[in-house]
């Protein structure tokens, strides 16, 4: 009898479940410091050069532009960001990080230290650098898959 394969036993399955989970638990703890999911990614982009525009912003982080645009709104309402124009372009905006934008780096990199914590919990060091190295190879298979 051949051996009958499920969705669930694929490699592709199981990422997604993963990516899921992570998402969930992520948002859970960003939740309890006032942070939206996937805001962190914009913080962690203005930690290492803040003043840039929404179009470098969503490049960066591989989403649409209006995907930056909402989440600047809702990020500047909350205080942890403010666009400024300048009179050479007035069309064009920078984004900059506001004193509590600065402020949250911390409870932001202990959310994120955390969920590493629990997902390399219970690997080997040696397990750790094989699981990091294959992860590098999936994601640098999947950049480069034109469907």
């Amino acid at each position: 009898m051949a051996c009958q394969h499920t969705y669930s036993d694929k490699i592709s399955y199981l990422l997604m479940q993963i990516a899921r989970l992570h998402r969930t638990n992520a948002g859970k703890l960003l939740g309890r410091i006032d942070i939206h999911p996937g805001q962190e990614f914009i913080l962690m982009q203005l930690w290492k050069e803040d003043g840039l525009m929404p179009s470098q912003l969503a490049n960066r982080l591989g989403v649409q532009p209006p995907t930056v645009t909402k989440m600047l709104q809702r990020m500047e309402v909350t205080g942890l960001i403010e666009r400024r124009s300048y009179a050479e372009d007035s069309r064009v905006s920078h984004v900059y990080l506001t004193e509590q934008g600065r402020a949250t780096r911390n409870d932001v990199e202990a959310v994120w230290n955390q969920i590493e914590e629990c997902i390399i919990r219970d690997l080997s060091v040696e397990e750790h650098v094989i699981l990091r190295r294959l992860l590098i190879q999936i994601k640098s298979n999947l950049a480069t898959f034109e469907p």
